[in-house]
């Protein structure tokens, strides 16, 4: 790697670690992780499914909310026993 391919990154770097050091504030290095994880797994699950936001808020507008719809989906697949809600066959 050349200096220049170097120093880009260790700039990258200690920008990188300024940012995480406002971020911090209050919290104290130890309990920073706790705060850290669950808002990096919150922003992965945001990007993983924004492809399906729009579709989402749709039914969402469509059927309200309306928790019995999700516990009568899920009461049909506790009924039917041994089914696997993941395969393209399986209707519930």
């Amino acid at each position: 790697m050349s200096e220049t391919g170097s120093a880009t990154i260790k700039n990258h770097a200690a920008f990188i670690w300024s940012v995480a050091d406002l971020l911090r504030g209050d919290y104290k290095q130890s309990e920073y992780g706790k705060v850290i994880l669950p808002l990096t797994v919150i922003r992965r699950l945001d990007c993983v499914l924004e492809p399906t936001k729009q579709a989402v808020l749709d039914a969402h507008r469509q059927y309200g909310d309306r928790p019995q719809i999700l516990a009568a989906k899920a009461g049909k697949c506790l009924i039917l026993g041994d089914v696997d809600p993941t395969s393209p066959e399986t209707e519930c």
